[in-house]
């Protein structure tokens, strides 16, 4: 209680220390920037805003955002963070991240926020270790994946994952981060740009002689920087070589960079370069 400040009379006379903690019914909560509050048990909250330099950081307990009236019934300008034991719910709640905004998912498995996740936002994955994220099919502004500690590979295998500024790939720690695997559907993924720091980005797995197809159109650039560790894989997987036929492709309109790291090809991948 003693995090928070409420006006007694709407604002006429100065705010004074809240005696609740606010809820869904509040008119409104907001995490002013400069400040931090930590959630150590099951709440539910709605009209919240989080200001831009604010932290909201979900230790423990259920956090759920209540869907109102309002078309936004979160609105992150600094940054949100789901770590520990947290989990986070907001069935049917709008959720914004603006420009600038950083979604911190720091736990293995559990649900990414939907969200419109606007050009400049940031979804930052640093916590997989065994279980995939939920959440992954939507469109991002910046998507991060930051997993040291992973010893599973993660498959996107989703047709609305899209990123529109930059995927960066900075650890996928002893395995991959993998578009599309053991499985018959063809993707299409549409992404701004392409960063990998370190770790093993792949596009395709394939484990049968039908598995589909997977193409990668990007509007910019691939940039793979000078790491041992770097790798950028087309297809690998347990069927026969003529089950590689036209398995990974990528479209790319911008600059390939890729500084001394490796990038694997298989004889049956494809890069087309429109330009550059």
């Amino acid at each position: 209680v003693s995090t928070w400040f409420s006006p007694p009379d709407n604002g006429a006379t100065p705010w004074v220390p809240s005696t609740i903690v606010p809820d869904e019914r509040a008119a409104g909560i907001v995490i002013l920037g400069n400040h931090s509050v930590a959630v150590t048990s099951s709440c539910i909250v709605g009209n919240l805003s989080i200001e831009q330099n604010g932290v909201l950081e979900i230790l423990a307990g259920n956090f759920s955002v209540h869907n109102g009236e309002a078309e936004y019934d979160l609105v992150v300008q600094g940054r949100l963070v789901l770590s520990e034991s947290g989990t986070f719910t907001a069935t049917g709640a709008g959720i914004h991240f603006t420009a600038g905004s950083r979604y911190i998912h720091g736990v293995d498995g559990k649900q990414i926020p939907i969200a419109n996740w606007a050009s400049g936002s940031v979804c930052e994955v640093q916590g997989m270790i065994q279980l995939s994220p939920e959440g992954i099919g939507q469109s991002f502004g910046n998507i991060i994946w930051n997993c040291s500690g992973q010893l599973q590979p993660f498959f996107v295998n989703n047709q609305s994952f899209a990123v529109n500024d930059t995927l960066i790939v900075a650890s996928t720690g002893t395995t991959s981060f993998i578009f599309a695997g053991a499985t018959t559907e063809d993707y299409l993924y549409r992404i701004s740009n392409i960063q990998l720091r370190q770790g093993r980005l792949q596009l395709s797995h394939r484990t049968a002689v039908n598995d589909g197809k997977v193409t990668l159109s990007i509007s910019g650039s691939i940039h793979i920087v000078n790491d041992a560790n770097a790798r950028f894989v087309f297809s690998d997987g347990t069927a026969s070589p003529d089950a590689f036929r036209y398995v990974a492709e990528v479209l790319l309109e911008g600059n390939l960079l890729v500084e001394g790291s490796a990038a694997s090809f298989h004889s049956a991948s494809s890069l087309s370069l429109a330009q550059g």
